[in-house]
């Protein structure tokens, strides 16, 4: 994780890296973001197996609102974040 970079952003950054330390802060964001959809995603498809794999008689009180859709949404924002962030990074890259 790079939130010694955050923090201690004047110890470790170079100093003729100082003026972006707002724009690698947005990109950490978005990395963030989509980490926070993959993980939805692990959890999503655990509660669709579990729910396969549950007894019929066990599975009263249990919601059974995981749908797919539910699933194939937070992968395409994981997928949609992650390549966001990940272009803005070369682009910038590219520029500085």
């Amino acid at each position: 994780m790079a939130w010694p970079y955050l923090v201690y952003w004047d110890v470790f950054a170079r100093p003729d890296l100082y003026k972006y330390r707002l724009v690698f802060t947005f990109l950490y964001i978005l990395y963030f973001m989509s980490y926070a959809y993959f993980a939805a995603l692990g959890v999503s498809l655990a509660k669709l197996y579990l729910h396969t794999q549950i007894p019929s008689s066990e599975k009263h009180g249990l919601s059974a609102n995981t749908a797919w859709v539910e699933t194939i949404r937070t992968s395409v924002m994981g997928s949609a974040t992650s390549g966001v962030a990940a272009f803005l990074a070369g682009r910038f890259a590219q520029n500085s």
